[in-house]
């Protein structure tokens, strides 16, 4: 499936870290980073954020699941790139200049690895108590990538497994 990157060049060529401002200090185990994709509130904890990008240049990698997007070189370190509209089985859409790529944090055993994860846009840092988060039922198919469901006021938020999403092999050697 072709994707249309829409951003002018010069986004391209140097990540820009985005002016979403992340305190990580008392009680940063319940604070999330919330995003969307097709319209859906999404979060994944605040410690596991590394940084968010501006879209770049992808480079595409053969035979790959169809949800890894390639690899980019961000500063020197080359990390893959899974599309997490892909990944969940959710309408492909075209890159636009909400979209923005958070670099997070997977922990697979006793390694730390990076990687990015293409999101429509990022929104806020919401706190999300312990006790305000649902297991998932069962844990199958898209539900083996979820944690939970986050209750905020009225909202749900749907909290992604960041080593749920790398739980298996993308032929990218994550």
């Amino acid at each position: 499936m072709s994707r249309t990157n829409t951003l002018a060049p010069e986004t391209t060529t140097t990540p820009e870290t985005l002016g979403i401002r992340m305190r990580t200090g008392r009680g940063a185990a319940d604070k999330f980073l919330s995003f969307e994709l097709h319209g859906q509130a999404h979060a994944i904890p605040i410690l596991r954020v590394k940084e968010i990008i501006r879209m770049m240049r992808i480079t595409q990698l053969p035979h790959a699941a169809d949800y890894v997007r390639g690899i980019v070189n961000l500063r020197g370190k080359v990390i893959p790139v899974l599309d997490l509209r892909s990944k969940f089985g959710l309408p492909p859409a075209d890159d636009d200049k909400r979209t923005c790529i958070v670099v997070a944090q997977a922990e697979k055993g006793q390694d730390h690895k990076q990687v990015g994860l293409v999101v429509d846009q990022v929104d806020e840092v919401l706190n999300i108590p312990a006790d305000s988060i649902e297991q998932m039922p069962g844990r199958s198919g898209r539900q083996c990538d979820l944690h939970g469901v986050g209750k905020v006021g009225n909202q749900v938020v749907l909290i992604v497994d960041i080593d749920g999403v790398l739980g298996e092999d993308h032929g990218i050697g994550v």
